[in-house]
């Protein structure tokens, strides 16, 4: 204090407001101490600081909440992050779609690895920990400059006990599951993950999920959930969710809530229509979304999942072996979520490769692979693919419509998420999530407010995950920031990847941040956006560290970011912010 008037260690004024709460937007200073907000006050108010900052009628909201990311072995290996940060996500979840990091067996590492390799990357990370709190505390010892919080897996949880195995758990299999979870809870975890149609995940009864979920619940837990069918069976899949969360007391969250395959485009508003009469009925149930007609994940997910029960060897012999009989089963069977059928190969794209030799096949559709590999059968190529590569092969596929995208993006129970991939050439989501959402769907197509767009990536993602709140484990996070968002220009211009993150510009780290401050003289979008974007002679910066790490994923980035499916080229401008680390 200084006398009456608060001193505080920076001080934003002339900030436009947006408080994360889906009200009004407003105009006030905004104080910081300690690294958290302090205080909200009036424009103009007495207030002092160590610092202070003029915004100059910039949006001010709070840090962007990822809910659903796949960042674990960049944030172990010390990566900055600044796909991330350059978003203005100050906040990450781990631990999705049932495959955390922990807890794991010494023996279960090295296949589970090679399982996730595809989705996770093949960073060389040692795997140190084996139960959650060690994992816990190896991602603190790695200083990670976001604050971060991890669910369990459910198929992680499942491994650990049955391992691969694909039948149902016996009882005494089912109390060491709830076991598990309970001291996972107990260890910081924020809830239980699966994914439905990932091994072993995809082997879990309506039964075995319910006992399971009641642990977690019982703990104040969430279940996030990748739906055991996006595609034909979509309907079911959404009966599962809403029956899993009815008998076992667990708010449930369906994760990347999308519709895949062109035949099932338009039933967006008879799911909705159910959620919400789950929801009437006092069921918690709510979604979560990324804003793309294009999915990613690892290739293996293709083959279906009964092969996958025999382990990485055993899944790579009968890929090198058995090839007529999966073939067969891929043509005719449409008991699981079977990508070739509902997408297609020639909308399956390699995202990436681990082998020098395979590289060229990195950004190709498996149709085109085939073609100049002089395969007649498409699924060939992706046989070779997995066998050549041990498994380590990320896809992109596209199959999703737009007019369900929005329609789903409107329900004021929808979260935003990145799901962002960071190994190889990844979806563009992992770098231009929110500035898509602030540039397409708030500024050019007013699907929503500025306000509601923010709450959905602010307040509401930690409502439903528990970030933020939970502050029984000193492991836990439980500060949500603040981030200076510049929102993106109104001049539509194609970028690739690197214009997400500018060559050069400052990158937040464990000891600095970095903003960007735009002209004076700007050309005001919908909001009082700026459209302008910053040069080098606007830009603040103040040291960082590790600025390298992230150069060598921008190197593979010569070509725009294109949505295949009609969608046209990516466009828009990067979001920049100001947080501060955790």
């Amino acid at each position: 204090m200084w006398g009456n008037i608060p001193m505080f260690d920076i001080l934003f004024r002339n900030a436009k407001v947006i408080d994360g709460t889906g009200n009004p937007w407003f105009y006030g200073d905004v104080g910081v101490e300690g690294g958290t907000v302090a205080a909200v006050l009036p424009p103009g108010s007495t207030a002092r600081a160590r610092r202070v900052e003029d915004v100059d009628g910039k949006a001010l909201c709070p840090g962007f909440v990822d809910g659903h990311s796949h960042s674990e072995l960049p944030l172990l290996a010390g990566e900055i992050m600044d796909c991330k940060i350059m978003q203005g996500v100050t906040t990450e979840n781990l631990g999705l779609d049932g495959m955390s990091l922990a807890p794991i067996k010494d023996g279960d590492k090295a296949d589970w690895k090679k399982h996730l390799s595809g989705l996770a990357g093949t960073l060389d990370v040692p795997w140190t920990w084996n139960s959650f709190a060690e994992y816990l505390d190896c991602l603190q010892a790695a200083k990670p400059p976001l604050n971060v919080s991890s669910y369990v897996g459910l198929g992680t949880v499942r491994l650990s006990v049955m391992g691969m195995t694909d039948r149902p758990a016996e009882d005494h299999e089912i109390r060491a599951m709830r076991d598990l979870v309970a001291r996972c809870m107990d260890e910081g975890a924020r809830g239980i993950s699966a994914g439905l149609i990932y091994p072993p995940s995809r082997y879990q009864s309506l039964e075995e999920t319910v006992a399971v979920a009641k642990a977690a619940a019982a703990h104040g837990g969430i279940y996030d959930v990748h739906m055991r069918n996006e595609a034909d069976a979509i309907a079911e899949s959404v009966e599962e969710v809403i029956a899993i969360s009815e008998r076992s007391g667990i708010p449930a969250m369906i994760t990347h809530f999308k519709i895949r395959g062109k035949k099932n485009w338009g039933r967006s508003a008879a799911l909705i229509r159910r959620i919400d009469e789950a929801r009437a009925a006092g069921i918690d149930v709510t979604m979560a979304q990324y804003p793309y007609t294009a999915g990613s994940t690892f290739l293996h997910v293709v083959i279906p999942p009964w092969y996958h029960s025999r382990g990485v060897d055993g899944l790579l012999r009968a890929l090198r072996e058995e090839r007529g009989a999966i073939k067969h089963d891929l043509d005719t069977r449409m008991d699981w979520e079977n990508f070739s059928q509902s997408v297609g190969w020639e909308k399956i794209f390699v995202s990436s490769v681990v082998s020098e030799a395979n590289q060229p096949c990195v950004g190709k559709s498996i149709s085109q692979i085939a073609a100049e590999r002089g395969h007649a059968d498409a699924a060939d190529a992706a046989f070779d693919l997995l066998v050549e590569e041990q498994l380590a092969v990320g896809m992109i596929s596209f199959g999703l419509d737009e007019a369900d995208i929005t329609a789903i993006m409107r329900h004021p129970a929808v979260s935003f998420i990145t799901d962002g991939l960071m190994s190889g050439r990844p979806h563009p989501r992992a770098y231009a999530t929110y500035p898509r959402i602030l540039g397409r769907y708030v500024r050019e197509q007013g699907v929503l407010s500025l306000e509601e767009a923010v709450r959905k990536m602010t307040s509401l993602p930690p409502a439903r995950s528990g970030c933020g709140t939970r502050a029984s484990s000193p492991r836990a996070t439980t500060r949500i920031w603040w981030s200076l968002t510049r929102i993106p220009s109104s001049t539509r211009t194609a970028m690739t990847i690197p214009a997400c993150i500018p060559p050069g510009s400052g990158m937040c780290s464990s000891t600095a941040c970095s903003w960007w401050r735009t002209p004076r003289s700007r050309a005001h979008g919908p909001g009082g956006s700026s459209g302008i974007r910053p040069d080098a002679s606007d830009k603040k910066r103040l040291p960082v560290r590790n600025a390298g790490s992230h150069n060598r994923l921008r190197k593979q980035y010569s070509d725009p970011c294109a949505e295949t499916d009609g969608g046209g080229t990516l466009s828009g401008a990067g979001a920049y912010c100001l947080s501060h680390d955790g």
